[in-house]
Parts: C-alpha cells; structure tokens; sequence
C-alpha cells in the first residue's frame, strides 16, 4: 500500500509540472507606433519573446483598433497582419527567440501622438485561432 501511496504522490508531482512549453509576450519596449507626420503614414513595429522550451509554430497577428478618429484614419477597426497577397502572414518564435513585424497604415485623417497612444492592441494567435498574447500599445513616438 505504501508503494502504491509513493507512487501515486510522485505521478502526481510529475504531472503538475508539465512538460516544455511555448511562452509568447510582447516586448513592451520595443514595441511601438512611429507616427511620421511628413508623410501622413503610422508604423506599427511589435516585438514577440518565445521564452518557452519549444518553438511557437503557425502564430498570426492582428491589431484592434480602439478609437473611432484612428479606426477612420486607417479604414477598419480590425486589421490582420498579411502577405503581400493579403492573406494572413503565418510566422513561428523559436524557443528562447524573438520575431519582429511591423505593418505600415497611411493615413486617412490627421491624427495626433495622443490619440494614437493606446489606440491599437495586438494579438497574437495560435494555429486554432486562440489568442496566447495580447498587448494595448501605448508607446507612441516620431520620425
């Protein structure tokens, strides 16, 4: 009985622990939105961290868009990260890895450095389509 009871206590351990794991965030400093007024143009520029043991595989992006004046200026209040075909970019984040993206919005409106700030959160999916990171951007600056 008591092998069993050892036995039982140490499956549980192990199970508890789990295994290796995919670990996605945002890098929030230096992930960010370029305002280039010159231009009438925004770069939204992300940085993703794979601090997990194995690689994030099939990941896409998209970015919501929060406010009504930035959503007019860059026509839609959701937008996803794609091709130049325009279908949604697949990428992966090796283990202990970063992956840079950026996407390029001209701009419709005037907008300023403040109403930008916050405006645009981005996700991050897996191949089932559910979201493992997602990160509001608040960090604004200018080229």
């Amino acid at each position: 009985m008591k092998y069993y009871m050892m036995l039982f206590c140490l499956l549980t351990i192990v199970t508890a622990c789990g295994g290796p794991s995919v670990a996605i965030e945002v890098d929030p400093e230096q992930t960010r939105i370029i305002h280039e007024e010159q231009i009438d143009m925004i770069s939204v520029f992300v940085r993703l961290e794979n601090n997990g043991q194995i690689p994030a595989n099939d990941l896409t992006a998209r970015f919501l868009i929060h406010e009504p004046t930035i959503e007019s200026a860059v026509g839609g209040s959701e937008i996803v990260f794609t091709d130049h075909e325009h279908t949604p970019e697949i990428f992966q984040v090796n283990a202990n890895s970063s992956f840079f993206f950026a996407e390029v919005f001209s701009l419709e409106t005037d907008v300023t450095n403040e109403l930008l700030s916050g405006s645009f959160t981005v996700q991050i999916m897996d191949r089932q389509g559910e979201i493992i990171a997602d990160y509001l951007i608040e960090q604004v600056t200018n080229e």
